[in-house]
């Protein structure tokens, strides 16, 4: 496994550093915290001394935190969507921020309630929310998908659009917005979730947004209630900052000025 996680290694060391000739770079943007690449990145810039930035899409882990502590004292500035994660690790916080396809406004849903992911330890409890949510005759979906197997954003999507509201499970320790409150958003569905923190967002309406506070307990009447309201519309210049152009210009607008006071 070793061996072949080195040759992993070698191919993609070369090939950053064949982009990084061709195109002349002078920084390095990475919007991705694989192990793999962070080691890579962590290698170009020891030997180049190469400005860059690291945008974390998921809460710090242990297995990652000794290259992005690396990357910090080469002065590489990492950014997290996690409010926690950036007071304990001295990162910079960013909006999350989804791509969109307009194309799936269309898809009309045909059952109450749609999760897919990851376990993240996360399956029993959802299990335990659709099977009582079955009692008040409350449809659900959900669709487990496991470590070793991957599906395109693009079906993921359509599988949760398949549902009128969206089920939000964040993972223990995530304070950070997932995805799927800002897909319910943009593509007008409502939001189950248990991230209290969500009530602090500028999107937050609470005809639009049910939050369970206690994953021990849940009050399913209340949430047949939440359900059988009109959903209210957001304003798009609300939207429009968790857009990728957004973000990605206040990151880097973020960037300059702490480079420039260094």
């Amino acid at each position: 496994m070793n061996y072949i996680t080195n040759i992993k290694k070698n191919i993609t060391y070369k090939d950053l550093k064949k982009k990084k000739k061709k195109n002349q770079t002078n920084k390095i943007f990475i919007v991705n915290e694989h192990r793999l690449i962070l080691n890579t990145i962590n290698e170009i810039i020891q030997k180049d001394i190469l400005p860059g930035i690291v945008l974390l899409r998921n809460p710090m882990n242990s297995r990652i935190e000794p290259i992005i502590n690396s990357l910090q004292n080469k002065g590489v500035k990492c950014f997290s969507f996690d409010k926690n994660d950036c007071k304990k690790y001295n990162f910079f916080y960013y909006n999350q921020f989804i791509t969109f396809f307009p194309e799936l406004l269309s898809e009309k849903p045909t059952i109450d309630i749609a999760f897919m992911g990851r376990d993240k330890n996360r399956y029993q409890v959802i299990k335990k929310l659709t099977d009582h949510l079955k009692t008040e005759k409350i449809s659900s979906a959900v669709k487990i998908i496991e470590n070793n197997k991957n599906t395109s954003y693009y079906n993921y999507l359509l599988f949760n659009l398949q549902a009128r509201c969206i089920l939000d499970i964040n993972q223990e320790g995530q304070s950070g917005l997932t995805l799927r409150p800002l897909e319910a958003l943009f593509y007008r569905r409502k939001l189950i979730t248990n991230n209290i923190s969500i009530i602090n967002e500028p999107f937050y309406n609470s005809n639009n947004i049910f939050i369970i506070e206690n994953m021990q307990s849940f009050n399913i009447k209340k949430i047949k209630d939440f359900l059988s309201r009109d959903l209210v519309e957001i304003a798009d210049s609300i939207k429009e900052q968790y857009t990728t152009s957004y973000v990605i210009h206040k990151i880097l607008t973020t960037y300059s000025k702490n480079s420039c006071q260094q």
